[in-house]
């Protein structure tokens, strides 16, 4: 198995056992530091040229911030639960 579908499978169960939970991120973007939100799969939504790839978020009231599954693994390390 690929690393990157290793890496998706992970991202996707992050956010299977994390539905509905709010976190708020402490980690060094400063973009996203000390918003709460959510994570969520939000798949492909590249409609000009789709993908294989999964595509996930951290939704926040005010912004969704999309993110791959690196991102998403990512940001949920440097996110601590509400």
């Amino acid at each position: 198995m690929s690393e990157d579908i290793v890496r998706e499978q992970k991202a996707v169960r992050l956010c299977e056992e994390n539905a509905s939970k709010l976190f708020v991120y402490t980690g060094p973007d400063l973009e996203m530091y000390g918003k709460t939100g959510y994570f969520e799969i939000i798949h492909d939504m590249n409609c000009c040229a789709p993908t294989d790839s999964i595509l996930f978020c951290f939704q926040t009231k005010k912004r969704r911030f999309v993110m791959d599954a690196a991102g998403l693994i990512n940001t949920f390390e440097h996110s601590t639960f509400v």
